[in-house]
């Protein structure tokens, strides 16, 4: 699995509240996203000539015995044109100049590439891409689209709605679309249900119009909840004394024995939480309540924890990447704790 994340000049990971959006397909040419692809069946070449039924050197493709796939073969490279901004992927190249992005199984449907999510994602939410996030060498990718204007949350807090749609061209993610709120005061991505949907590219009208409304539903439902949430918590005063004890429960401090590596990530992980909690009361110049403490954990998972203390676009994709596949236990575990606090 390759593991590079190739980000083009001018990566901007993180969204600017209300800055309008485009034409998916435009932001995905303009980033070399809209590559077509090439199917070829895997094999190996015969070391020797056996028992007679191969050639010395012949390459040979494994193929389905039985079934509805005989004949077929059993295992199959994704490939696309390599081009100049590849070059960092030598090792990926073959002599065809094609760069291979994913080893899948003979079942694994024809594609053009990512195509048909451009265009379906267009069609449902027209002129509202904000940026593509591309993965390694272009086999996974997150797009990202706005959602109408920014809402009031609270007195002093804004969010801004988005979809979030996953596709991925070897197999390791689903094609899903997430709605995803961002508080705009720390671009925290507030997520507090797991509401999705997976999105077919050859969706036709009537299904594009139902997939539109349900998206549009549950970033209403999710906004709605958020809301709940918020206003119970921002009600809920919360001290240093109490903030530091949740510390405690939800990352205690390492135990004598443990590894020096341990020791270090622990105390890492509760200095960036005590660090974001008094950043949380002095931009809002408040003594503490329940929804400051909520985003100190998730800022620090989100923006900390997840990132490995790092600040480039390759940590920060590695960060949104953990948060659409629900990997944020700091945050949850949070929410758990408050909600529960306030009886929610």
């Amino acid at each position: 699995m390759l593991e590079t994340i190739n980000y083009h000049e001018g990566h901007d990971l993180v969204p600017t509240p209300s800055r309008g959006g485009t034409n998916v397909l435009n932001v995905a040419s303009a980033k070399g996203l809209d590559f077509d692809i090439e199917m070829q069946p895997t094999g190996y070449f015969s070391p020797t000539s056996g028992n007679g039924r191969f050639e010395q050197g012949e390459f040979i493709i494994p193929r389905y015995a039985n079934g509805e796939r005989r004949g077929e073969p059993r295992g199959q490279y994704i490939l696309r044109e390599s081009t100049s901004a590849d070059k960092f992927a030598a090792s990926h190249i073959n002599r065809d100049g094609k760069i291979m992005l994913g080893h899948v199984s003979g079942r694994y449907p024809s594609r053009d590439g990512y195509k048909h999510v451009f265009q379906t994602l267009e069609d449902l939410f027209p002129n509202t891409c904000t940026d593509i996030t591309s993965f390694g060498l272009g086999e996974r990718i997150v797009i990202q689209q706005e959602l109408g204007e920014a809402q009031q949350l609270l007195e002093n807090d804004m969010i801004q709605p988005y979809v979030y749609t996953q596709a991925s061209l070897n197999g390791k993610w689903a094609t899903r679309i997430n709605p995803i709120d961002f508080r705009l005061s720390c671009l925290n991505q507030l997520k507090v249900t797991n509401l999705l949907i997976s999105c077919k590219a050859t969706l036709n009208h009537d299904q594009m119009l139902t997939a539109r409304s349900k998206l549009l539903d549950m970033s209403r439902i999710q906004a709605a909840e958020l809301q709940v949430m918020a206003q119970a918590f921002d009600a809920q005063a919360f001290t240093d004394a109490q903030f530091h004890r949740m510390v405690d429960v939800l990352a205690p401090v390492a135990k004598d024995d443990a590894h020096a590596k341990t020791t270090n990530s622990i105390a890492a992980k509760r200095g960036a939480l005590n660090v974001a909690w008094l950043k949380e009361k002095q931009h809002y110049n408040s003594n503490g309540n329940a929804w400051l403490a909520w985003n100190a954990f998730q800022g620090a998972e989100q923006h900390k924890v997840n990132q490995g203390f790092k600040a480039d676009a390759k940590a920060q994709g590695r960060s949104l990447a953990m948060t659409l596949e629900a990997k944020t236990p700091i945050a949850d575990a949070a929410e758990s704790y408050l909600r529960e606090l306030v009886l929610l």
